[in-house]
């Protein structure tokens, strides 16, 4: 096979570049051998030349190289979309607990140089680090905010790393944006984060400061202030008797986490934010806390948009709600365990707890129910109200109660629901179904995540008589459930013959079988979807 045209040209430069060299060589080496005076003369001496041919082949080779990576699809990115590479580069190599420049930022010459002229890739400082590399990421990040990550890991006492870890950091301080501290030395001579900012930081404002994520699980200890007039975002893990305090003024999202929390921990907290528009609380190791004392005020936060609490008792979490003041356009998620067996005094049921939370008017409905872990979300018809979201952890203690409250059956709340997103293990009973189903006279549209078997008996109970169930039912959506075609036929049938025919089925490709055939005549709008990841909440 001949080789294309431009090859064929290159080739020939190369072949004719080889006997030039190799000429010019042989007349350089015969010239040398007329006479010994000339073989020290370095104007013709042979090894210097060859040398330099070898140096200037070097340069040629990187010559070529650099247009062959032009030619990969890695060398065809645009600087912009190097710059993005290199910052998720950075983010990964800014987590780990020994930090290091990353290897992309000296893949080629193209890469290094884009490197070294990006500010933006300078800004993330990881403390303690060499004096040089820490005056290198300050040097070339120009102007730019910094995002600083400082931990005591290696610190004990009042050691010479810790003064300079104080000075560089002080030193730091007006330019950062972005601040995680990670103070976990559970050493007990090592410094507490107090002890260090009094000895080397003292009262110097984080004017440019923010967001700030601390980490200081050590029992012992005492809260600290920081002055951060900036401060939006405040990240805290570790217990609630040394929570940093900071400026409140303009702080608008709060996310604390810390185990084996009390409800009057929680409220005491809540009250010193009262500014805030979006809150996460997460208690691991949940325990069964006293409710609070009867003389506490309650605690408003009247900016609220989002509030978040997980995992506490069911009576806790009420306590926990009832001494607490928002809006009702305030979105709620929660996540509740049954109250300790055996306590019969201030234990609430899971059923009444959560109607006692409903929304008055909501017309969309999830419940997903997994191994373990329930969760049932509601969404009103007033956008202006709250969306809520109940997890619920099961045990075996739970089981008769969770599947009583499974659709709330018999609940005036439900009533107007138009719209249901069903995921569960199993469904129950198709007497059951077709009670729960009744009980939604409204429903318009339902998903349905299910074994084949439960997707049967579900549309078994869609076919009861002589009153229809659903009657206004137009859209199913069992993508990911597989089925049968000629029993989708005979319910599509059914409901057609009752008056009260679909108008859309969604399903996935492959989830129909053996085949599709039959089904479009049946139904306005069939949809047979690509497989894709399922949905966690209401469609």
């Amino acid at each position: 096979m001949s080789q294309p045209p431009k090859m064929s040209k290159l080739s020939d430069i190369c072949t004719e570049f080889e006997m030039r060299l190799a000429d010019e060589l042989a007349d350089e080496i015969q010239q040398a051998k007329l006479g010994e005076a000339r073989l020290s003369d370095s104007e013709h001496c042979p090894h210097d030349h060859l040398r330099e041919i070898e140096h200037r082949l070097a340069r040629s080779m990187l010559f070529l190289k650099a247009r062959q990576n032009a030619c990969t699809c890695i060398g065809k990115l645009s600087d912009e979309l190097v710059v993005e590479v290199m910052q998720y580069c950075m983010l990964y190599e800014h987590s780990q607990p020994t930090f290091r420049l990353p290897s992309a930022f000296a893949l080629c010459a193209k890469w290094r140089t884009i490197a070294i002229n990006s500010p933006s890739l300078w800004s993330m400082i990881a403390l303690p680090s060499p004096l040089n590399l820490v005056k290198l990421f300050q040097g070339r990040s120009g102007t730019c905010l910094l995002h600083v990550r400082i931990n005591n890991k290696n610190f004990i006492g009042n050691s010479m790393e810790s003064r300079q870890l104080g000075d560089r950091f002080r030193y730091l301080i007006p330019r950062i944006a972005n601040l995680r501290i990670d103070w976990e030395n559970d050493d007990p001579n090592s410094q507490s984060f107090s002890q260090f900012i009094d000895e080397h930081i003292g009262r110097k404002v984080f004017s440019s400061l923010k967001v700030l994520s601390m980490n200081d699980p050590r029992v012992q200890g005492e809260s600290e202030a920081l002055t951060t007039p900036a401060l939006r975002e405040f990240h805290f893990h570790g217990p609630p008797s040394h929570v940093l305090r900071v400026s409140v003024t303009h702080l608008v999202t709060l996310y604390y986490s810390w185990a084996s929390m009390t409800v009057e921990q929680v409220l005491d907290l809540l009250v010193e934010f009262p500014l805030l528009e979006h809150c996460h609380i997460q208690n691991s190791r949940p325990i069964f806390s006293a409710p609070p004392r009867n003389d506490r005020l309650p605690t408003s936060l009247n900016r609220l948009k989002s509030l978040s609490i997980n995992v506490f008792h069911v009576s806790n979490m009420r306590a926990i709600l009832k001494y607490l003041n928002y809006p009702a356009s305030a979105n709620l998620s929660i996540e509740t365990l049954l109250d300790p067996a055996g306590d019969t005094v201030t234990s609430v049921g899971f059923v009444e707890f959560v109607k006692s939370l409903l929304p008055t008017n909501f017309d969309e409905m999830a419940t997903l129910w997994d191994f373990g872990r329930v969760v049932y979300t509601f969404a009103p018809v007033d956008k202006s109200i709250s969306r809520l979201e109940i997890g619920f952890r099961l045990d075996v203690d739970a089981k008769v109660e969770i599947r009583g409250c499974h659709l709330f059956i018999n609940s005036e709340a439900t009533r107007n629901v138009s719209r249901m997103h069903l995921r569960a293990r199993t469904l129950g009973n198709t007497r059951w179904q077709i009670e729960v189903l009744r009980n939604l006279p409204l429903l318009t549209h339902i998903r349905l995540g299910a074994s084949e078997n439960d997707f049967d008996n579900f549309l078994t109970a869609l076919e009861e008589t002589p009153d229809v169930v659903c009657p206004l039912l137009r859209s199913l959506d069992c993508t990911g459930t597989e089925f049968n075609n000629a029993r989708m036929k005979h319910f599509l049938n059914f409901r057609q013959e009752m008056g009260v025919g679909l108008h859309e089925l969604k399903f996935t490709k492959g989830c129909c079988q053996p085949d599709t055939d039959g089904l479009s005549s049946l139904i306005p709008q069939l949809y047979e979807l690509d497989p894709e990841p399922a949905s966690t909440g209401i469609p």
